[in-house]
């Protein structure tokens, strides 16, 4: 771009409004940028405090978790050095090479054919089956795909509790907190199905900083350097009935991930299965347009940053402007993934919040999973284990 201008205005609406209204603004993506920002302010809850959100919107192709996190802790170093009289020259990073297509082999390739087949057939089959994936919730149909939001911030001792006896069980927090959604999606399907059911088969896609693999010198690059990590799961209403049922599954998807993260190396293997995740956009667009059912190719999504205490500190030395809270989301509704669970711990406080899309779920059925979620981890943090959750005893029935 020969001339570069920032798209950012201040706004004097409701932040979520502001937030909806971005996320579905489109870019010119001949002409640029693929970003802009909004400034929302807030009441003011004291002459000396000044509080506001300040949306950023990043098209998802120049940017990922890691880089969103690295812009916003760029941007507060900035901003208290300009306050404080201070001098601060913001680091200039390498533009990184395609180290992630010269990761991907032929065998790579040859194996995400294997792949792609069989679940382009499963994609395809649920339309006429009328089930989200193999699993029977609602799905609606509407000419308007849109991003959805609920949020919750738990406090520090709550999230203490729960990395506690994630410790005690050497189990990491990202599959303590995906088992418990495994098992909130099993009782949301058990409330909608006509059948009595007590197991039900999950895909899972974990999406994936694929820095990990690159060379030390390309680990703090930006730009958008992702994948996905494939889990499938049998899960039971057995395996929410006591403490040590509910860890031993936990483990076995943490010990899961672990090998496929580590040793068989997936998230490249995936790699070039993003080119169908691509084509299903167009596709769904389509559908939606037309008022048909999408095509859904998994049954969630979760995207987990960790612990932020160093990529995204909330307080920067002397420096008066400090981050309170954030949310993370993304506009994915034509992906195919109906729910997308986001977290991360900032500031010792577990943030959890869901997207959902109202092309592939109804609302009803994601605020019921976003809700037993959220419910079960309060059991975890409190006791260690669920106690929230109805076992069916009736037929057994696998969907």
């Amino acid at each position: 771009m020969e001339d570069f201008v920032i798209d950012f205005d201040v706004d004097t609406g409701d932040a979520m409004a502001v937030y909806y209204q971005q996320i579905q603004a489109p870019y010119n993506n001949s002409r640029g940028p693929l970003w802009r920002a909004r400034l929302v302010p807030l009441p003011q809850p004291s002459p000396d405090r000044h509080e506001a959100v300040l949306v950023i919107t990043v098209h998802h192709v120049i940017t990922d978790g890691f880089t969103n996190m690295t812009i916003s802790r760029d941007l507060l170093e900035v901003l208290n050095a300009v306050m404080t009289g201070q001098e601060h020259n913001t680091p200039t990073r390498p533009v990184i090479p395609a180290i992630a297509d010269e990761l991907v082999s032929m065998k790579d390739w040859i194996y995400c054919l294997g792949v792609f087949f069989p679940v382009a057939f499963k994609v395809i089959a649920n339309i006429f089956s009328g089930k989200c994936y193999n699993i029977s919730l609602p799905q609606p149909r509407t000419k308007l795909a849109f991003t959805k939001v609920v949020r919750e911030d738990f406090p520090v001792e709550t999230t203490q509790q729960l990395l506690h006896y994630c410790k005690e069980a050497n189990v990491s927090i990202h599959s303590c907190i995906m088992a418990a959604a495994y098992l909130a999606l099993l009782r949301t399907a058990q409330e909608h199905s006509k059948e009595h059911i007590y197991m039900l088969k999950v895909a899972l896609n974990n999406a994936v900083n694929m820095r990990r693999y690159y060379p030390s010198v390309y680990q703090d690059s930006l730009g958008c350097h992702a994948s996905v990590c494939r889990q499938e799961f049998v899960v039971h209403s057995s395996d929410a009935e006591n403490k040590r049922s509910f860890w031993a599954f936990a483990k076995r998807m943490h010990d899961d991930l672990h090998h496929s993260l580590e040793v068989s190396k997936a998230p490249i293997r995936h790699a070039p299965l993003g080119w169908s995740l691509a084509g299903t956009e167009p596709i769904n667009f389509l559908l939606t347009s037309l008022g048909y059912k999408n095509l859904i190719n998994t049954n969630m999504t979760c995207s987990n940053m960790g612990n932020l205490k160093h990529l995204l500190p909330g307080k920067y030395g002397d420096g008066p402007v400090e981050i309170t809270t954030l949310l993370r989301s993304s506009a994915s509704e034509l992906v195919g993934n109906p729910l997308l669970v986001t977290f991360q711990t900032f500031e010792e406080r577990l943030l959890l919040s869901l997207d959902y899309y109202t092309n592939l779920i109804t609302e009803e059925v994601a605020k019921m999973f976003f809700s037993c979620l959220t419910c079960y981890l309060a059991d975890i943090a409190l006791c260690g284990k669920i106690n929230t959750f109805k076992t069916d005893n009736t037929t057994n029935v696998n969907i």
